[in-house]
Parts: structure tokens; sequence; C-alpha cells
């Protein structure tokens, strides 16, 4: 009796499946982690995170890199997971699209971040700076100003950017990271300066994309309203959908 023969194909492995998603990755994204990976390796005992943070007088003895490299760099693996892990989050989920302008948007937050602890920080010299808290309370901030623009989600946006905007000036005032005792060091000795900075930075990108870019981003799920028709008090919902109406 002849038996038909079945062939069955196997499934992909795991690996292969996430080595496809992080090929489909927009092209900044796959830059953020490689250079995360990369800087972090020392977390696998792999050299050290020294040459990569930010040191003042290091920099200004030439290692420019470290301008660059030192939001990337994390102490300890949950100190990795709970900034990346939120600035992943935050900046992939903006409603703003073009790459350009998210990079723009980061580096301004993260660039905020870091004056203010040049500033206003005596211990970053001594400390040095690393991690990406800073830049995540920029796109925090950011992202809760974003969605006040659409109405339905205008509260939620007002409270997520008060909440962030509250905390970082609470921190910035006593110095004291809110939950630092939840951390058990694990994420160093924080500059809480830098999350107000970093905030401030997400303000000044929030009305430099709003005000002075053409072609204001399409948010998605939002209705196209005709500027004209809109309250007159509502100045900021006006000159969104007035740069809407000419894209």
């Amino acid at each position: 009796m002849e038996t038909p023969w079945t062939h069955e194909i196997p499934e992909p492995s795991s690996c292969a499946g996430i080595w496809r998603r992080i090929a489909s990755l927009p092209g900044e994204l796959l830059v953020f982690l490689i250079l995360i990976a990369a800087m972090n390796l020392h977390l696998l005992g792999i050299g050290t995170g020294h040459p990569w943070i930010y040191l003042p007088d290091a920099v200004h003895s030439g290692e420019w890199w470290r301008l660059v490299t030192h939001p990337f760099v994390h102490v300890s693996w949950y100190h990795l997971a709970l900034d990346a892990g939120a600035f992943w989050l935050l900046y992939k989920n903006l409603d703003e699209k073009r790459a350009f302008r998210k990079l723009l948007i980061t580096i301004v937050c993260g660039g905020a971040g870091l004056l203010g602890a040049v500033l206003f920080s005596a211990d970053i010299a001594k400390t040095g700076l690393c991690g990406l808290s800073g830049t995540a309370h920029g796109l925090m901030a950011y992202a809760g100003l974003e969605m006040t623009l659409p109405r339905r989600s205008r509260r939620v946006g007002l409270v997520t950017f008060l909440l962030v905007f509250v905390k970082s000036v609470y921190e910035a005032a006593t110095g004291t990271v809110v939950f630092d005792f939840m951390h058990m060091g694990l994420c160093g000795s924080p500059l809480a300066i830098c999350h107000l900075g970093g905030v401030i930075g997400g303000v000044v990108a929030f009305g430099f994309t709003l005000l002075k870019i053409p072609g204001r981003i399409e948010l998605s799920g939002t209705s196209m309203v005709h500027p004209c028709k809109l309250p007159k008090h509502n100045i900021a919902q006006r000159v969104y959908e007035t740069r809407r109406c000419r894209q």
C-alpha cells in the first residue's frame, strides 16, 4: 500500500524572526540599537564604559565623541532597561513620523539635558554623565504636548506633560530623583537637573516644530478640519490645521 510522502516545512526559528524584525527597523532606530549595544559591552564583561561617558575635562581635551556616545552608556542592566526602554517606546511612538525631524527633536532634548547638567551640576566633573533619562524626559514632555493637539487626547496630553514637568522641577529643586530609593544604587548617581533640562528641550522642540517648520506633521487618526472653522481662541489648533492644509 502506497503512502503519500509529506514534507513538513520547518517553522522559522525565533532567532531568525528576531533578526528579521531588527533588519526591518527604520534606519535611525537601527543606529540607536547598534550604539546601545556597542556602548554597553562592559555589562557583559567586555571592556569598560569609561571612554564613552561625558566628562568635561576629557571633552575639553579633544575627546568630542563623548558628546555623542554618553547617552547610550549605562551602569547596570537595570539602568539600561529603565532608560533605554523608556526612550525606545517614546521615540517609536511619537506622532511625528519624519525621521529627520524626530532626530532633531531627540538631539534638542538630549542636548538640553546635557547643558542643564553642565551649567548647574558641580558633580558632573567628578561623576560624569551617561544614560538616556534626560532625553527620555524631554521626549515624554514633547509627546504630552503633541497629544494636546487633537481634541480627543488633549486632557491626557496635558496631564502627561504636567506630570513630567512637575516631577522634573521637584527633582531639580531637591537634587533627588523621584523613587531613587527603589533603584538601590543600580542607576549610579543620577544628576537630577538633566531631567528638567530634557523637559525644557522637549518644550523648545515642540514650539519649533509647531510654529517654525512648514508642513507640520499629520497626526495619525486625526480628522481634517478647516482652520477657519475652528474657534478663534484655539490658536495652537488653528496654526496646526493651517499647516496641514498647506501640505
